[in-house]
């Protein structure tokens, strides 16, 4: 079905909505590669696509100016065994360990490193063999020197200190997590990370609370890694396109408040970041006309609007109103010049 698939129906809406990098799912659980690959599975035939899907959105992804990766079921492959999970233990004992599967695995992964070269190279769940994933990773860095290996080839190694990653990959999950390392928050549009015909509208994120979710992520120092499922011809569902255009329309207006910044002191419980030189304050669900006291001083600008002007402050700092018929937006942005910590 994916025969007249066109990647830039992918790239386009990603790198809109303010995507600097995508990661396609090369092989899942079930074992079947997105690529042609040259080291079938044994047990099962004709087990991958005879498209490159793998290497057209690689091409398609990198022409948008965006980084690329690639995402690699290390740790479960139901065509070696392991069905009938029905508990957390039942999938960790899922996990093949056998010297096939290993094997397997690891030629998978050193033929997407030559044939893609990665900028991300993410795995998933576990990989059999210490010794195969640290020889895997030292050869990837070999390849892709600037490239980054998430925490998962061995998380539990990550946590104790003992095993190497570049970032840590929380999922559906509180953040900040607790780690010196850079983080990445990863989550579907909605209960799933592919399509889900069981999910409706009422099921994914609003895109209000998309928006939402990028500013606690950012504001916490992270970066954010959101699920898009298509269907088999490759066309993304309309109820997650609609999201990525809502958070694609919030971006063009408030990119500069995400991109390049780091975690900044919170302003009145309000989230902040920061660059060298501005500080950006961010007002969830702003009232149209309402009064904002900041912190620090002016002049205060509203992104996508232009320099407010100041009013009386209570407080000492500095203070403004936003315009009385503002556009809805699910969050406005103030930049204030004079960045913090």
């Amino acid at each position: 079905e994916s025969t007249d698939w066109d990647p830039a129906t992918w790239t386009e809406p990603f790198a809109a909505a303010g995507a600097r990098s995508v990661v396609i799912t090369t092989k899942h659980h079930d074992g079947f590669c997105l690529w042609p690959t040259a080291v079938p599975t044994p047990h099962r035939a004709d087990w991958s696509t005879e498209r490159d899907l793998v290497g057209d959105l690689a091409a398609a992804t990198r022409q948008a100016g965006m980084r690329f990766g690639t995402y690699y079921s290390g740790g479960l492959d139901w065509t070696f065994g392991g069905l009938g999970i029905d508990s957390f233990e039942a999938m960790i004992a899922a996990i093949p360990r056998s010297d096939e599967y290993r094997r397997h695995a690891a030629a998978h992964v050193r033929e997407l490193i030559a044939r893609y070269e990665p900028d991300v190279l993410w795995n998933d769940i576990h990989f059999p063999g210490r010794e195969t994933a640290l020889a895997l990773i030292e050869h990837f860095h070999e390849v892709v020197p600037h490239g980054v290996v998430n925490d998962r080839f061995d998380l539990r190694g990550v946590a104790r200190g003992e095993f190497p990653a570049d970032v840590v990959t929380p999922e559906y999950a509180a953040i900040p997590p607790e780690t010196d390392l850079p983080w990445e928050l990863c989550r579907g549009s909605g209960g799933s990370f592919g399509l889900n015909d069981a999910e409706t509208a009422d099921d994914l994120l609003t895109g209000r609370e998309l928006v939402h979710l990028l500013i606690e992520v950012v504001a916490a120092g992270g970066n954010l890694l959101l699920g898009s499922g298509p269907a088999a011809d490759g066309s993304i569902p309309s109820i997650q396109a609609n999201r990525l255009a809502e958070l694609a329309g919030w971006m063009r207006t408030n990119g500069a408040a995400v991109h390049g910044t780091r975690p900044g002191t919170s302003d009145g419980g309000r989230p902040v970041t920061v660059t060298d030189t501005d500080r950006y304050v961010f007002v969830l669900d702003p009232e149209p006309g309402a009064i904002v006291e900041l912190e620090g001083e002016g002049p205060v600008e509203l992104l996508g609007h232009g320099r407010l002007d100041e009013e009386p402050s209570t407080s000492g700092s500095v203070a403004v109103r936003l315009p009385r018929a503002p556009a809805p937006s699910p969050a406005a942005v103030l930049r204030l010049h004079g960045g913090d910590a």
